[in-house]
């Protein structure tokens, strides 16, 4: 495979497993009265956090898990433990982003950039899971670059998305947003499920547990 075909299969499985479009219509929905500006400082950090921690492991692979002596998997848990609060607290306190957004976002009291936006939402588990494995397919030197080159690119890719957004949601009805904002706290919470439900699949828990507490019937 060339560098270039490497470089593009690594850009397009990142594309897809972050999936941009789904980040741009919660990043809006989450942000329904929040001025424009404050917007693209949000998306601005974000994508540098999120670049940055790909980025991290990319050069890394599964290093920082194995000093801290815990499993890939638990990122993935704990991001779904994250986006299930995020969602839940959306679905009970619909008003939490709709009164005094600016003010609470730029004292960041409402800045959602860090979470979810970035960790876990564009810093996919599932994408961190794909970075470690290329790492520990030992490619060499030159093939890590261009991975992690392929990551600043999509990062950069998102960024480019959310600026659009930013620049267009203004012709968005804002009853929409506000609606968008009560249905997006429950497209989170089944998110963080799946998140949850994937990690404790890859570290043998759900397994166990299910072996543990359901006895099937012997058949005679």
């Amino acid at each position: 495979m060339s560098n270039l075909s490497f470089f593009t299969k690594d850009f397009i499985e990142l594309i897809c497993t972050i999936n941009p479009l789904a980040i741009v219509i919660l990043y809006l929905s989450m942000t329904p009265d929040t001025k424009e500006q404050i917007r693209l400082h949000m998306a601005r950090k974000a994508c540098w956090i999120a670049g940055g921690m790909l980025c991290f492991f990319s050069l890394t692979g599964e290093w920082f898990f194995q000093a801290l002596h815990i499993g890939s998997y638990t990122f993935r848990i704990a991001g779904g433990i994250i986006i299930f609060f995020v969602g839940l607290k959306m679905l009970h306190n619909p008003d939490s982003g709709e009164e005094d957004g600016d003010e609470a976002a730029s004292s960041g009291l409402y800045d959602i950039s860090i979470i979810p936006l970035a960790i876990p939402m564009i810093a996919h588990p599932t994408a961190v899971t794909m970075l470690i494995q290329r790492h520990a397919a030992h490619y060499g030197l030159l093939r890590h670059f261009i991975s992690t080159l392929a990551v600043l690119t999509a990062t950069f890719t998102i960024y480019l998305l959310l600026l659009l957004a930013c620049k267009g949601v203004r012709w968005l009805n804002p009853i929409v947003l506000k609606l968008s904002y009560r249905l997006s706290g429950l497209f989170l919470i089944a998110m963080a499920i799946q998140f949850f439900m994937v990690g404790m699949k890859e570290s043998g828990l759900l397994h166990s547990a299910l072996k543990d507490h359901i006895s099937l019937p012997s058949s005679e």
